[in-house]
């Protein structure tokens, strides 16, 4: 309320508000605190990986770099259709052919793995 940033995460951690303090800190900037956050909780939440990552695909803000970590994070949760994801990373024309390349066979290779 008062830009007292301590507060405002204290209480989202207490009161489980992921998605909220996800939103807070892109509103900051705070992007190492984003991918902890998607780290810690992401497996069960996995809207906060694509928030995440829709947050980072930006060409505006210039962080592809941490495309390759979201994408690698992303390929292990099983449930997860991988169109989305293409969908978001066509908004960004900088992103590297090889992340995505290397995102699908992750994916599909898990896939097939598990299945054996």
């Amino acid at each position: 309320m008062y830009d007292f940033d301590d507060g405002i995460v204290t209480l989202c951690k207490k009161l489980n508000m992921r998605d909220d303090l996800l939103n807070f800190y892109i509103a900051k900037n705070r992007d190492k605190e984003i991918l902890e956050l998607c780290k810690e909780h992401g497996e069960s939440e996995v809207n906060l990986w694509i928030h995440a990552l829709k947050y980072f695909v930006k060409p505006e803000l210039k962080k592809e770099y941490y495309i390759p970590d979201i994408l690698q994070n992303l390929s292990r949760i099983e449930n997860l259709s991988p169109l989305p994801i293409l969908s978001i990373l066509s908004k960004n024309k900088n992103i590297q052919y090889r992340y995505i390349k290397e995102f699908f066979l992750a994916k599909y290779f898990l896939k097939l793995f598990r299945l054996r």
